[in-house]
């Protein structure tokens, strides 16, 4: 065999392949094929193992910037696709923005639209009805704003630049400016005060005969302010004025008044809730001033403030109790701006849908002179007066149906509530008896405030009406067994105005029932019982409403019934309306006592 043969059919020593790829390269020089393997090897090599460190790094990453994604394959990837189709819209990504929030989300609230603003925390969020949004205005104050608002628009313009455009996102302020003209408001003691003794006697009257049956504060939050007040600690110029006003309201002292009345600009100014319950306290001294026109202006500052800070929406990081607190004043600012509308005869200065609201829970916040369910039970009283002064509008329609199913809607409010707002008055504890009947005195006057022109209106005939009319006879009759009760009991006041509002409008109603039946003694010995719950209140509407009965009174014992009216310089039927102007000095507009409907 040669050796040609011999080296042919030898066994390769290694692997063939493995030799031909062994190519010599001078040094300094990088062949092609190198550099095709070098970029195959960096492409295609199995990356280096991720630590355990890098894993927690990255996962704090995508939580940080992704909160509440689950971290499993198939949602990141279901997250990843979602950016990656919004990246390729070319305006500001909306739904981007509520699931990427901004980086520093603790200082973030949503708004329309799913932006985030700076200063409010990341959970708040305003109710579907309320369309708005919790934003920081330029004294750093929560408040709330409608989605058509200026506030609202420049917030989504500048997390717009801070999104798209980092370079010119740079020349923001980091904080809000100050936009106020002057000084801050002061918060310095005022050395006008009454003293320490006679503000807490006034608050103890205050909570007992106003604050029971008309939510303005807590005890607890009163008293504190009162220390603080009269310490070293700061207190809010409202919380100085509310103090004066409450001393001013329960001892009859103009001079606080007045030193408050001079506070009352910045007190607007600050626009707190403390704000708001100094205002409210204002209007109701005014009241006892029978200055209603000034009251129902001030009234409409402290409804305008409550609605900026959002007291009719709720938020998801609120505490419970100030949710309840808040909950509670809205509804007896509702219940306020209800009565100003049928004692003035204008215009609800609160135009949200009242169903939307929320009732107040009575779980956290207790008083020694409030009966449980007592603010639940009153802000649904309140919805059913909103649709008895909606229903008494409606004059030029035969609405006689509507008046039936809210009488039996309010029938049915009174078979609800819990018995211990229905036990009899010998059975209430004194302490929460004021409350307790001040509550029914209510529910009777807004059915007389339903039905009453069937009383006054002789073109009603037929079953219906008389029926109606019954219903009003019979409401009367409570009102004024309930008023006598209270005087007797001693739970009857004069600090609160709504007391002579509902004792004389009782009273004008059984004018009118005695004038139309003289003979009737059980009318007779009401008017007497009535006239002397009258003279406790010292102003001269009820001292003419006293004159009143007494020439009622004159008549009948002149056995003068067969004449219709006992002084044609009194009332006047003919007319529809009083010669002596008695609807105009009782604050009564037309459209509540209307003759001619």
């Amino acid at each position: 065999m040669s050796t040609t043969t011999r080296r042919a059919g030898r066994l390769p020593s290694s692997c063939v392949n493995c030799r031909r790829r062994k190519i010599k390269v001078s040094d300094g020089a990088t062949s092609m094929t190198e550099s095709r393997t070098d970029y195959e090897s960096a492409t295609n090599r199995r990356p280096d193992p991720v630590t355990g460190e890098q894993f927690k790094l990255m996962a704090a990453i995508v939580q940080h910037y992704a909160p509440g994604i689950p971290l499993s394959v198939e949602s990141l990837r279901t997250f990843v696709s979602k950016l990656q189709a919004a990246s390729q819209q070319p305006d500001f990504p909306t739904d981007l923005a509520q699931q990427v929030p901004p980086a520093d989300t603790s200082s973030c609230s949503p708004v329309d639209g799913g932006h985030l603003l700076p200063g409010v925390a990341a959970k708040d969020s305003a109710s579907p009805m309320s369309d708005g949004s919790f934003i920081s205005d330029a004294t750093r104050q929560r408040r709330f704003n409608g989605a058509s608002s200026y506030a609202v628009l420049q917030s989504k313009v500048s997390l717009c630049i801070t999104r798209s455009f980092p370079r010119l996102a740079a020349l923001q302020p980091s904080g809000t400016f100050d936009l106020r003209e002057g000084e801050p408001l002061s918060n310095k003691q005022d050395a006008a005060l009454p003293d320490r003794k006679t503000c807490e006697r006034c608050s103890v009257v205050f909570l007992r005969f106003v604050n029971c049956v008309f939510y303005v504060l807590g005890p607890e939050k009163l008293f504190d302010a009162i220390v603080r007040a009269h310490g070293n600690a700061e207190v809010s110029v409202s919380t100085q004025a509310m103090i004066q006003l409450i001393v001013a309201l329960i001892d009859d002292d103009p001079h606080h008044f007045e030193l408050a009345s001079n506070k009352m600009e910045s007190v607007i100014e600050e626009g707190s809730v403390e704000s708001i319950q100094a205002i409210i306290v204002m209007a109701l001294y005014r009241l006892k001033k029978s200055q209603r026109n000034t009251s129902w202006v001030v009234l409409g500052s402290a409804i305008r403030i409550a609605q900026s800070l959002g007291l009719h929406v709720a938020t998801d990081d609120e505490s419970p109790l100030w949710a309840e607190q808040k909950t509670k004043l809205w509804w007896s600012l509702c219940d306020l701006d209800q009565w100003f509308t049928s004692v003035l005869g204008r215009s609800l200065g609160i135009t949200v849908d009242l169903s939307t609201i929320g009732s107040p829970s009575d779980n956290l916040i207790g008083a020694p002179n409030m009966p449980p369910m007592y603010a639940f039970a009153s802000a649904r009283l309140t919805r059913l007066l909103s649709r008895t002064l909606q229903c008494n509008s409606e004059k030029h329609c035969d609405n006689g149906n509507a008046i039936d199913r809210l009488i039996q809607d309010l029938y049915g409010w009174w078979e609800s509530l819990p018995q211990h707002l229905t036990i009899p008055a010998a059975a209430i504890p004194p302490s929460l008896l004021r409350a307790t009947l001040y509550l029914r005195l209510r529910y009777h006057c807004i059915i007389v405030l339903l039905t009453q022109s069937y009383l006054f209106n002789a073109t009603f005939s037929g079953s219906d009406a008389d029926h109606r009319m019954n219903i009003c006879e019979d409401s009367n009759n409570k009102t004024i067994a309930t008023l006598i009760e209270m005087q007797e009991r001693d739970v009857l006041t004069s600090h609160f105005w709504f007391d002579s509002y509902h004792a004389v409008t009782c009273g004008l109603v059984l004018l009118i029932r005695i004038i139309k039946n003289p003979a009737s003694v059980d009318l007779r010995d009401m008017v007497i019982k009535l006239r002397s719950l009258l003279q406790m209140f010292p102003d001269r509407l009820h001292a003419f409403a006293v004159q009143c009965f007494d020439k009622v009174l004159e008549d009948i014992e002149h056995r003068q019934p067969e004449t219709t009216t006992f002084d044609s310089s009194i009332i006047s039927f003919e007319t529809g309306l009083p010669n002596l102007d008695l609807w105009e000095q009782l604050g009564f507009s037309e459209s509540n006592f209307d003759f001619n409907l």
